[in-house]
């Protein structure tokens, strides 16, 4: 029964200590309830063309789950949504580190040195940072912001596509803003 406990209880400790990785920001004085519908706004492209498809797919995926619909007119109350993909590929080398120990203790001295020889080579990856920018159309004011980043392997398409639409689904699950009590 004890072990249980303590099982459950460090779970439940690891738990906590995730936090998300979505950061969100809005203006305080909107009432997001009156926001129905959202336009796409034309996006500079990014370097990574493959990366800018997979974020629209998922923006596609996701903004009716918030309670927006997508619309290609401006409707009373819309909103203008504007997607922001910055992506840089960068080698990542492996992790080695190093070290030195001196220690005495029951009449002895002692002095170590330690190092580890990474097993694996440098690899590719993509530093990926997503923002969703929310304005109102009718008075032109950013009135919700979210983003997400994130690295990915830069030769994994699979994974890829899953980081993309998951930092896409967190970043709209954060929409609209809980009011705090």
């Amino acid at each position: 029964m004890i072990k249980l406990f303590c099982a459950s209880l460090l779970l439940g400790l690891l738990a906590a200590c995730q936090s998300s990785p979505v950061a969100t920001d809005y203006d305080t004085g909107t009432q997001f309830k009156q926001y129905r519908y959202y336009q796409l706004a034309p996006t500079a492209p990014d370097d990574n063309a493959l990366m800018q498809k997979r974020l629209m797919a998922a923006i596609d995926k996701h903004t009716s789950l918030s309670g927006l619909q997508k619309t290609e007119q401006a409707q009373a109350h819309s909103l203008l949504l504007t997607p922001l993909l910055r992506s840089q590929q960068r080698t990542q080398e492996p992790n080695s580190r190093g070290g030195i120990g001196l220690g005495s203790g029951g009449g002895g001295s002692f002095f170590g040195i330690s190092l580890s020889v990474p097993l694996s080579s440098e690899t590719l990856v993509n530093d990926v940072n997503i923002v969703i920018t929310l304005t109102d159309t009718e008075s032109n004011k950013v009135v919700w912001q979210g983003s997400y980043a994130f690295t990915v392997s830069a030769d994994d398409p699979a994974a890829a596509d899953e980081q993309v639409d998951k930092a896409v689904a967190e970043i709209l699950s954060s929409y609209p803003p809980k009011p705090s009590d």
